[in-house]
């Protein structure tokens, strides 16, 4: 029977960036050096390339296990990590809850004190190294803005003029937010979908401003209009049997494990979390306890989008549960 064990693990950066706003939320720009760790031979995955970190021991927080794994792995002293994101993967001989903080702020120069190769990357390539699977299910997702926009869905506009309105106002918006200038992610609302023009025309206004625009809906649809991708109802991920084809971005919306599930098995790039129970804290707006709600995430095999009335504010709480990000609807946006 496959055993469970928690990993804790960084994203480093140079420490000279720590003074900047926000920086440990920010996404990795393709030129930021990132320091990467080979794991040594006779370890499990042995060659491949890591973000540095490992086992949280009984009793340890995420943070003083990372303290500590650096401190011995790299000879560096943290000054703080922020978390960034996490996801539980599958070995066949182990099931791994991985996860990953951002650290920018650290004293000392890295080096390999356990005999480990190490080396700083360019974002742009870290892709390029093999690295474990685990590692791999977050790395597409690391380079955009922690951040989902979703048009209207109780109250979505059938006229699709009105969608594209409130697309245009959306995307005028993001430009006040800290991630201006990162690539976000916008869904375009299943019920504005009759009018494949202006559907068009929402997908290239958004590609021109450096974004992803997303359907919410058909893959069928999302091609036909020029869209980077899908977002999958999780009645429809049911049914299916593998990831939709020529999608260049596939999530999943989820309700329950079940359909966090199915995100992992049609290997997603990420689910849109909006459980339904009884809310307190961040949680409450996206319909969660935040109990429930790291739970679910907890399961999750596949980075997670907490969806609801949310604002930019809320990323830093959902991360802490273990969610890449937010996903707000329309109404947030006035």
């Amino acid at each position: 029977m496959a055993h469970r064990v928690s990993v804790v693990a960084a994203v480093i950066t140079p420490a000279q960036a720590a003074s900047l706003p926000d920086e440990a939320h920010r996404p990795l720009q393709p030129e930021t050096p990132v320091l990467l760790s080979q794991r040594r031979p006779g370890k499990h995955l042995a060659g491949f390339w890591e973000f540095p970190g490992g086992r949280i021991e009984p009793g340890e927080r995420a943070h003083e296990a990372l303290a500590r794994e650096l401190q011995e792995e790299l000879g560096i002293i943290i000054q703080s990590s922020q978390p960034w994101c996490a996801l539980t993967h599958h070995y066949p001989d182990k099931t791994v809850h991985l996860s990953i903080h951002r650290v920018t702020d650290f004293t000392g120069a890295p080096t390999g004190c356990e005999g480990q190769s190490i080396e700083w990357v360019e974002w742009a390539q870290v892709p390029h190294r093999t690295m474990p699977p685990a590692d791999q299910a977050l790395l597409k997702v690391f380079g955009m803005a922690p951040q989902v926009w979703m048009g209207s869905t109780e109250d979505a506009p059938a006229d699709s003029v009105e969608a594209l309105r409130q697309w245009r106002n959306a995307l005028s918006k993001i430009e006040h937010t800290p991630w201006a200038g990162n690539g976000w992610w916008l869904v375009w609302p299943s019920a504005a979908q009759g009018d494949g023009a202006l559907a068009q025309q929402a997908m290239a206004l958004a590609r021109k401003a450096g974004h992803q625009p997303l359907v919410a809906g058909s893959p069928r649809v999302a091609q036909a209009v020029g869209a980077s991708g899908v977002v999958l109802d999780q009645a429809t991920a049911l049914t299916l049997t593998q990831r939709p084809p020529h999608m260049d971005w596939v999530a999943v919306a989820c309700r329950d494990d079940v359909g966090l599930a199915e995100a992992t098995r049609l290997d997603a790039d990420f689910a849109l979390l909006m459980p339904q129970s009884d809310p307190q804290g961040v949680a409450s707006r996206s319909g969660s306890s935040p109990r429930t709600l790291e739970a679910l995430i907890q399961k999750a095999g596949v980075p997670v989008m907490v969806v609801g009335d949310l604002a930019c504010n809320d990323l830093a709480s959902a991360r802490r549960r273990g969610a890449f990000g937010v996903a707000g609807i329309h109404s947030q946006w006035g």
